[in-house]
This record gives structure tokens, sequence and C-alpha cells, in this order.
């Protein structure tokens, strides 16, 4: 999904570009790419491309919130990657929904079903380490899910502030996710404190970049 949305971003900041043009020209019948139709002549591609970009929309939440993502193309960038997550992790809800038996049971707290949401945001673990998280930036919002955590970012007036918080929202469920896996594949624990000092070391990392 992100190059898909790799070409959205050149249609609305490269507009001038040869590629840009042709596509607009041909491809689009000079429609505007949040508005253009699927059309039966277009390629498997580009159907994936309108395909990804309506998933964008429907997950950032409007038109206006995606053309702000996109404005800075490395915070888009860290925003698409999400999507990606958000399609792709095999989660155990998802894996269900694959057709293997299994227990649905989230492995951090033990105590409801695994999916998307609650593994990054519902899960008493997972809030565990978000208060505290936000505890060291000031802020008393806490995000309970990630089109929640998108909005939380992309309507944040400051770019350092923006930054920050953008970073942080990647940390923090990379550093989920591995745990999860630790606890899975290798029966090992961390308390939440612990992965709440490795998110603020890789954010003060990345900052100082």
């Amino acid at each position: 999904m992100s190059q898909m949305i790799t070409w959205v971003w050149k249609l609305v900041y490269r507009p001038h570009n040869l590629w840009a043009r042709w596509t607009k020209q041909y491809i689009l019948k000079d429609s505007d790419i949040w508005q253009a139709k699927a059309s039966p002549s277009f390629s498997w591609y580009w159907h994936n491309v309108l395909y990804a970009r309506d998933h964008f929309l429907t997950t950032i939440g409007s038109p206006s919130l995606a053309i702000q993502c996109l404005q800075n193309f490395t915070h888009g960038l860290k925003f698409i990657t999400l999507l990606d997550v958000k399609d792709c992790l095999p989660t155990i809800d998802r894996l269900i929904g694959r057709g293997l038996y299994l227990v649905n049971r989230c492995s951090l707290c033990e105590c409801a079903s695994e999916n998307v949401s609650h593994l990054f945001f519902a899960c008493s673990y997972a809030q565990t380490v978000w208060s505290s998280l936000l505890d060291w930036i000031h802020v008393t919002y806490s995000p309970t899910d990630l089109p929640g955590a998108f909005s939380w970012i992309l309507l944040t007036q400051s770019l350092d502030k923006r930054h920050i918080r953008s970073c942080l929202l990647l940390a923090t469920v990379y550093y989920l996710w591995q745990e999860r896996n630790r606890r899975i594949f290798a029966g090992l624990q961390r308390p939440p404190e612990v992965l709440g000092h490795l998110i603020r070391f890789a954010v003060c990392s990345r900052l100082c970049v």
C-alpha cells in the first residue's frame, strides 16, 4: 500500500512532472486524484492505487487531513507505514480469519481477544506504557485507535511536537509488537516500565539524528 500512496503524493505535489501530467491527462482524464473513479479500462495497478487512496482517506478521516499528512512526505511515510501495519500484521484475529485454529487471547494482558486496536491501545499493558510515555511528553490525551492517533498528530500545530508524536507512535507500535512476539515465541516478558524506557530511548535517538 505504501508504494500506491507514493503515486498519490506525486500527483498532488509534483503536478508538473512529466509522468504526473501524462497520468492526469490519459489515465485520470483530468479528474482530481481525490475524486477520480475507477474505470473498467484501468489496469490492475491503477485499481490498486485508487483502492489505497480510498483506504487512506477512510483511515485518516477526510481529504483535508490526508493532504496535511502528505504535505510533509517524511511524516506521510510514517502514517503509510502504520497503514501497512494495520492491514498486514498477523494478529491472532487475522490468522483465525485465514483459517487457522487458534485461541484468540492477547499475550500482553491475557484478558481479551487480540486485534490491532486492542494490542496497541486498549490492552491494559499497552495503556500502562502509553500512560508513562504521555506523561513524559506532558500530554493528557491518550489515543484509542490508529485513526484517532493519526488525528492526534495531524491536528498538532507545532511541527516539532508533531514530529515527536509521530516518532512516539511508531516506536510504541514497534516495541509493543516486539514484546508480543517475545512472549509468544520465546516465553520472555518485560514489565511495561522497561518497554517505556526502550521507547523513550528510541524516540530520543531518532530526534537526535
